[in-house]
């Protein structure tokens, strides 16, 4: 722009007020599909051209008994420059969860018959997958879950393959020569391991490698003539 001196200019950035389906749209990009949202309020006040754009997530929990997210955004320019933005929405996803059929003790391996899988509506926006009801069937559980409980993939493990005080099927390797007993476990451990092996009708001591669940193997050189 070309001024002459001594000449006042005032600049103005071009601005706009968004419109109600403008940030509904905005907000859509960062919820999954099918999500119902309603728009409870949102920033009015005119701001600078730009492109709207949420967080990926709403900040805090809800607030009131309307449930209320209060959702942080910014408009951001073509220069790059940027102006905050806010919504307060009400958000009801369709997601689906895992709860505990039954009471399930501390340390109990999963099954099929101790899970149960649901369609709900919820008024939560979660931040990751919920956890697949396959993928939990096998983990060992840290800690007790109640009846209906909505199942928490960090109360979860994977169980060890030998564990303490578990009966465990040795093999014997001796040359082209196979024996097979049953020992107990005097510790636990993973395929590789090395376990403590109490055999109950000898009460002998050995130790032998875990190959496989509840299977370990003692390999013996044999001695040449």
């Amino acid at each position: 722009v070309t001024v002459a001196a001594g000449v006042s200019v005032c600049l103005q950035r071009r601005t706009i007020v968004f419109s109600e389906e403008q940030v509904l749209g905005a907000l859509r990009d960062q919820l999954p599909t099918g999500a119902d949202i309603r728009i409870v309020d949102y920033c009015r006040l005119p701001v600078m051209s730009g492109r709207l754009r949420f967080e990926a997530r709403p900040a805090g929990p809800p607030a009131g008994e309307d449930r209320q997210f209060y959702w942080k955004g910014a408009v951001i320019g073509d220069d790059r420059k940027s102006v905050p933005f806010w919504a307060s929405v009400q958000v009801r996803i369709e997601r689906r969860v895992v709860r505990a059929a039954r009471l399930i003790p501390a340390k109990a391996i999963l099954t099929k018959e101790d899970l149960t899988e649901e369609i709900e509506q919820s008024r939560l926006v979660e931040g990751g997958p919920t956890p697949d009801l396959s993928g939990l069937v096998g983990k060992e559980t840290s800690r007790r879950i109640g009846p209906r409980e909505l199942i928490n993939a960090t109360w979860l493990r994977t169980p060890q393959m030998v564990r303490k005080g578990q009966t465990v099927r040795v093999t014997v390797e001796s040359g082209h020569a196979l024996l097979g007993l049953d020992a107990r476990a005097l510790n636990g451990g993973n395929k590789g391991d090395r376990l403590l092996i109490k055999n109950d009708e000898s009460g002998k001591l050995f130790r032998a490698e875990i190959t496989g669940p509840g299977k370990a193997v003692v390999r013996m050189e044999v001695q040449p003539k």
